[in-house]
């Protein structure tokens, strides 16, 4: 179940960017700059959602298992 929700924690953070994103275009008429900036920072808030979630379930599973320790 834990990697289900890493894909769906990534996918959510991407979707609110590109919301956003064409929200900020929809008021200033800059499109497409707002979803496309949007579409990357949502892209790189996942990113670094992902690696969080990632650290603390191996620091709960016990650290380095599946490296060949």
């Amino acid at each position: 179940m834990n990697h289900l929700w890493l894909a769906v924690e990534f996918g959510t953070t991407v979707v609110m960017g590109f919301v956003i994103g064409m929200y900020v275009d929809s008021r200033t008429s800059s499109r497409p700059w707002g979803a496309i900036i949007g579409f990357l920072l949502g892209v790189l808030s996942g990113a670094l959602s992902v690696k969080q979630s990632v650290n603390r379930m191996t620091r709960r599973n016990g650290g380095s298992r599946g490296r060949g320790r």
